[in-house]
């Protein structure tokens, strides 16, 4: 999409609520050995179809490269959707990240943003 974000909320789950956070609290996920992943529900759906040689062929790379840009990886789950999955690093590790919903000016989603908490607040 091309239209800028004219608005951002933090990405819930159903039965979370921001009224009941904190100044400094927020809704996230547990990202594991330093690795996020990102997906859909069709996407993750799709995947419980795959045995774990498959999983371990395109996720799983025999050599993590330096570059955190370069480590990404992302492939198509769902060939008649298109839906895909990111594997990505989650910066300085294991914790909780949140993740962010551009909404354009007439509410469409533009983007999803992760924080993964690399750039210091201050």
């Amino acid at each position: 999409m091309d239209e800028p974000v004219a608005a951002w909320s933090m990405a819930l789950l159903p039965g979370q609520d921001v009224a009941s956070l904190g100044d400094e609290d927020f809704f996230g996920y547990a990202a594991d050995s330093g690795i996020g992943t990102l997906a859909d529900q069709v996407a993750l759906e799709a995947l419980r179809e795959w045995d774990f040689e498959r999983i371990d062929e395109v996720f799983i790379p025999a050599q993590v490269p330096d570059d955190p840009i370069d480590a990404v990886v992302s492939a198509v789950a769902e060939e008649r959707t298109g839906a895909n999955v990111y594997v990505v690093g989650s910066g300085w590790g294991d914790g909780v990240y949140a993740t962010y919903v551009g909404h354009t000016a007439d509410g469409r989603i533009a983007s999803f943003v992760t924080d993964f908490r690399v750039v210091p607040l201050e």
